[in-house]
């Protein structure tokens, strides 16, 4: 668990993914696009960078669905923090500045009943963040 903290403290990433059904009926799941941050070099705590993560993966919803122009007719958001998922059910106005302006960035794009808690073992990401070597990311079955 220490090794996992300290390589989160490093950096963050956003994964889109998107499901969609075939005409024959069957589902399929495809990687659409993702961005990577490193972590500001003023020091942080763990889960600010959470939610700074959380930030960056509405926009880049955003953004990704206004540029391909798709009807999306259900969205989920997954993020690794208790504490962040439970922020973002407060009004802004209710927290400390820092964690205010993001949250409130978060709830203009997303609702909270959008939000879900993954945990470390099936987030995609998180071999990003850790620095696994892209040839054993293609071994693991979660890909």
């Amino acid at each position: 668990m220490e090794e996992a903290e300290r390589a989160s403290e490093a950096a963050f990433r956003a994964v889109v993914y998107c499901e969609s059904q075939t005409p024959a009926g069957d589902f399929v799941i495809k990687i659409i696009v993702n961005k990577s941050r490193v972590a500001p070099l003023k020091k942080i705590t763990l889960t600010r960078l959470g939610l700074s993560f959380a930030v960056l993966l509405v926009k880049l919803m955003q953004r990704m669905q206004k540029a391909l122009r798709l009807e999306v007719s259900k969205t989920y958001y997954w993020g690794d923090s208790m504490i962040v998922l439970s922020w973002l059910k407060k009004q802004s106005s209710q927290l400390k500045t820092f964690v205010a302006n993001r949250v409130a960035k978060i709830q203009n794009i997303s609702g909270d009943e959008q939000w879900s808690l993954l945990l470390l073992v099936d987030n995609l990401a998180y071999f990003i963040i850790r620095g696994v070597n892209p040839s054993k990311m293609l071994e693991n079955q979660l890909w």
